[in-house]
């Protein structure tokens, strides 16, 4: 039987990315049921604010962790190196990969190719919200003071899910 090591193994298979396999790690969900029971119990009277939490820390959080991971994978790919598997955890995802005679610039490209994919990501986002007040979501004329959430504006929200993120990493 062989020893498994690192993330070898942990979470849930979620397919294949330039022929590696792909998992969520376990604290992936964790997190999720975290950051959701925490923001239940410290906002019981905002269903909005529930919702947005289990929005933002399931679907969309995973999406953008792919998303990066993508973007490594690719730049690993372009320069012919062999991708052996991602893992995508909460804070991130990691890629093993290898590039045989590997550069300082082509191992920077592929370390920079990742946050590189947050560009685009950004740009669609700002096209969302923007599309999002035409359903009565105004962020464009008051960004930090519109009424989204029951318990205060986008200030707060944000503010409390940097919170739950520090008592998530103190957990772990």
């Amino acid at each position: 039987m062989a020893m498994r090591t690192g993330l070898e193994g942990c979470g849930l298979p979620f397919g294949t990315l330039y022929n590696a396999p792909v998992r969520i790690h376990w604290t992936f969900f964790f997190n999720f049921l975290f950051q959701v029971i925490y923001a239940i119990v410290n906002h019981t009277s905002s269903w909005k604010y529930g919702l947005m939490v289990a929005l933002i820390w399931g679907p969309l959080a995973l999406m953008i962790i792919y998303i990066h991971e993508v973007g490594h994978l690719y730049a690993n790919k372009k320069y012919g190196g062999t991708t052996y598997k991602a893992t995508l955890w909460p804070l991130g995802g990691f890629s093993e990969c290898y590039i045989e005679k590997c550069t300082c610039m082509q191992e920077f490209f592929v370390a920079l190719a990742g946050p590189l994919t947050h560009i685009p990501q950004f740009f669609i986002w700002l096209i969302i919200m923007l599309a999002s007040s035409h359903i009565g979501i105004d962020y464009y004329k008051a960004p930090f003071s519109f009424d989204a959430f029951d318990n205060g504006g986008a200030d707060d929200f944000f503010a409390e899910l940097g919170k739950q993120m520090l008592n998530f990493n103190l957990v772990i």
